[in-house]
């Protein structure tokens, strides 16, 4: 039985070796509205490189141009923002 379970874990390694990997970045915006709710705005494909002052000179325009509105009124504030790194490494089963 052990070899069994060795000779089918070499065997998900080599499999695992054969795949693409891909790695893509999506840059999450959190605003809050005039109710306080958290608002989220996640835009895929997005550079890396952006500086925080970048990112808060975005959101801030976003703000000022009053272009961002839900249900509970208007975007007013920016709570945070993080770029999210999605690493997919496919296995091949069929």
């Amino acid at each position: 039985k052990t070899y069994q379970i060795v000779k089918t874990i070499d065997t998900v390694k080599k499999l695992h070796q054969q795949m693409e990997k891909t790695i893509n970045s999506k840059l999450k915006l959190y605003f809050k509205d005039e109710a306080a709710a958290q608002r989220t705005i996640s835009i895929d494909q997005v550079k890396p490189s952006y500086t925080d002052t970048e990112i808060k000179n975005a959101m801030d325009q976003m703000i000022q141009a009053n272009v961002l509105k839900t249900s509970k009124g208007p975007v007013t504030k920016i709570s945070k923002a993080e770029m999210e790194k999605i690493e997919k490494n496919p296995y091949k089963v069929k």
